[in-house]
């Protein structure tokens, strides 16, 4: 289900000729601004592609999403091979522009965009709750703790109502949901989904991970705090890639992706750069800790000392580098700090419906057991059925390493990239970079433009059909320069020769299908075991449920029968208590800094 709604959704365009002149606007920009290079690579893009579907006849659709959350919906279009365009930033809210047949892509963001941020975008403070709610009845459901109250943050966000939480009058630890009497049913089906993703097994489980993963980020937060007085700051690593982490300090949480380049001085020099050009800067808080943390995956905290490098970018987040091996001795310094590995749990299931999945096909019984043993003991999360895996996108470094190790463990480096491409569906059937009968075009799904052309006779690499380079398979030096353009190649995709002849738009077409994540029967399992199952139990009357079903609900049934009306006065009370609280706190504490600074003087 796609999240519609007159703050974050989906609009038709009525007509196009606005936005083509925008359009033009915004290419004669980036193509006259080359010094912003990552913006005009990102946008030129897709601007092309939708500039191109609206010339053939096609419409296109408006995005509105909250500016905060834009930059997290956009990667999200990216990973799915979805064309857009940002297009206008007011009022807190950001337009971005796609193509109306990729509307199916495009409602599958925004659900995954709900799984992602775990938390329901009509979370109201009491006091907006209150005011927006005016003259209408308002209920109370309460006594939910910490675990809880994630959960039906979790199935709230793919609903999206309106609600507000409130700390527990009688009990501390505990919270209250108010709701407005309209949304009574939706709220039910909430609660009731609430209490479906703890049960049984693996509810205990899961409930276990959410447990460690609120007592980390409080663990976090509480570390942040105690920094900020000694005006330290704090680093949250990837731990698998420490070229990606955060830093919290001063108020703030950054976001660094860095990276190694070569550049020219004016003189002639080569000097190394290391650049963070996805450096990401905002307010620090709960939800923004959650959503970055999200993206790192398994994280560790480092000391201070270990990041020293970083002290040293400048405003553009770029730094000099006179050796990269100082660089390189500085990751490796924190690689091998050893503490301990951290990574939050946002869902039950093991591959979350949502979830973005990768795969492999059609390996025999001895394959399939060989991988899923050496899954199993990387402590990676999959399905198998016969043949086939699903695993999560995220763990695709490891399952690569798995397979090197495992099945792949004694093949040369062409086989192996045979080998993983047809597990993966990003190849011809009957491709054979061995005794080759015909051509292979290997390319980038996301640079369809390069494209390496290897045969018996050698490599040549085009762009957009000329040659740029050409190397015979004589050459000494051709299978390294074969595996350095692999390497290269991010996203890689081999199509036939007579493919390659295709019209651009049919071969673009193909490359994003070849490189899209292949459905098997381990992702139809998957689904049937967990996203059907509980779509079914969420649509049964409690009557109508099994006998073990219905203890899963008792709680469900509480809510049912013990909901309670909250007349505005108590309503408003509440919401002034919880304020009244962090007021009288943030006093409390600013006198006793104000205590602390004049005994400081008096000594």
């Amino acid at each position: 289900m796609a999240l519609v709604s007159e703050e974050l959704g989906m609009k038709e365009a009525d007509s196009t000729s606005t936005f083509l002149k925008q359009l033009m606007i915004l290419l004669a920009q980036a193509m006259r601004d080359g010094r912003q290079k990552g913006y005009t690579d990102e946008h030129m893009k897709g601007a092309k592609a939708i500039y191109r579907h609206i010339h053939y006849g096609g419409e296109v659709c408006y995005q509105v999403v909250s500016t905060e959350d834009a930059a997290f919906f956009e990667k999200i279009l990216q990973k799915r091979r979805v064309p857009y365009v940002r297009l206008a930033e007011t009022d807190g809210k950001t337009t971005i522009v796609t193509r109306d047949k990729d509307k199916k892509q495009v409602e599958k963001a925004w659900e995954l965009l709900a799984q992602e941020l775990k938390i329901a975008f009509k979370e109201l403070t009491p006091q907006e709750f209150i005011q927006d709610n005016a003259g209408k009845n308002i209920c109370h459901t309460a006594g939910y703790s910490e675990v809880e109250l994630e959960v039906f943050r979790k199935e709230a966000a793919s609903l999206g109502f309106a609600y507000a939480v409130i700390g527990n009058e009688k009990e501390n630890g505990k919270y209250d949901i108010l709701y407005s009497e309209t949304d009574k049913e939706i709220v039910t089906r909430a609660l009731k989904g609430l209490e479906y993703e703890l049960s049984g097994e693996e509810g205990l489980a899961y409930r276990q991970k959410l447990e460690q993963s609120l007592a980390v980020k409080n663990h976090i937060l509480q570390e942040a705090k105690e920094k900020e007085k000694s005006k330290e700051i704090l680093y949250i690593v990837n731990a698998n890639n420490p070229m990606e982490f955060i830093t919290l300090g001063n108020g703030m949480m950054i976001e660094h992706k860095l990276s190694v380049e070569e550049k020219t001085k004016r003189n002639g020099a080569k000097v190394q750069v290391v650049q963070d050009k996805a450096r990401k800067t905002q307010p620090f808080g709960n939800r923004e800790l959650m959503i970055a943390m999200k993206k790192l995956g398994k994280c560790k905290l480092v000391p201070e000392e270990r990041m020293n490098f970083v002290k040293n970018f400048d405003s553009a987040g770029n730094v000099q580098v006179p050796d990269v091996e100082e660089l390189r001795m500085a990751l490796q310094n924190v690689e091998s700090y050893t503490g301990p590995v951290f990574e939050l749990t946002f869902g039950r299931a093991e591959l979350m419906h949502g979830e973005t999945l990768c795969t492999l096909s059609n390996l025999d019984t001895a394959e399939v057991m060989e991988v899923t043993n050496a899954l199993e003991k990387e402590g990676i999360a999959f399905t198998a059925v016969n043949g086939d895996i699903a695993y999560r996108e995220q763990d695709k470094g490891q399952v690569d390493i798995v397979l090197d190790e495992t099945i792949c463990k004694k093949m040369s480096y062409m086989d192996k990239v045979q080998m993983k491409m047809k597990l993966e569906g990003r190849c011809p059937e009957n491709m054979n970079l061995q005794a080759m009968t015909e051509p292979v075009y290997f390319t980038s799904a996301s640079n369809p433009d390069y494209m390496l052309k290897v045969d018996m006779q050698g490599l040549v690499v085009l762009k957009n059909g000329e040659v740029v380079m050409s190397m015979e398979r004589t050459s000494p030096d051709f299978e390294d320069n074969l595996i350095m353009m692999f390497d290269s190649m991010e996203n890689m995709v081999a199509i036939t020769e007579t493919e390659a002849g295709r019209s651009p738009q049919e071969k673009v077409k193909l490359i994003e299908e070849r490189f899209g994540v292949k459905e098997n029967q381990a992702t139809v399992q998957y689904k049937l075991s967990y996203t059907e199952q509980k779509e079914r139990f969420l649509n049964t009357d409690f009557e109508s449920l099994a006998a073990e079903e219905k203890k899963l609900v008792q709680k469900f049934l509480e809510h049912e029968t013990k909901i309670s009306y909250v007349d505005r006065s108590y309503a408003v009370k509440m919401a002034e208590k919880d304020y009244g609280t962090k007021m009288k706190e943030q006093k409390a504490e600013k006198k006793r800094s104000s205590k602390r600074a004049r005994e400081q003087e008096d000594r």
